[in-house]
């Protein structure tokens, strides 16, 4: 992703839900980029909530069209951030 190359949001999104994403950069990458996207806002409710609280800590910038404030969004604790970051890729 960091690459050069365009930035698409289904890749990351395959990637991040075959568990591909080996670094805390790639992810925030990857979340800058569907936030930057706006597609993010339409993805199931974990990428929002998700990127909310990236936006919230600093790690992602907020794009001010479409995308609600962080304080409108359940904030996750570290444990359920850090569960996110290892959970098994899902099976089909």
């Amino acid at each position: 992703m960091g690459d050069g190359k365009k930035f698409d949001a289904l890749d990351f999104i395959m990637a991040y839900e075959g568990g591909e994403i080996e670094t805390e950069e790639q992810m925030i990458e990857g979340f800058q980029g569907l936030v930057n996207s706006g597609v993010v806002w339409s993805l199931q409710g974990h990428y929002g909530r998700l990127a909310a609280e990236l936006i919230h800590r600093g790690l992602v910038t907020a794009l001010p069209v479409g995308a609600p404030a962080a304080a409108e969004v359940e904030e996750l604790s570290d444990e359920e951030i850090e569960q996110f970051m290892n959970q098994e890729p899902i099976q089909q």
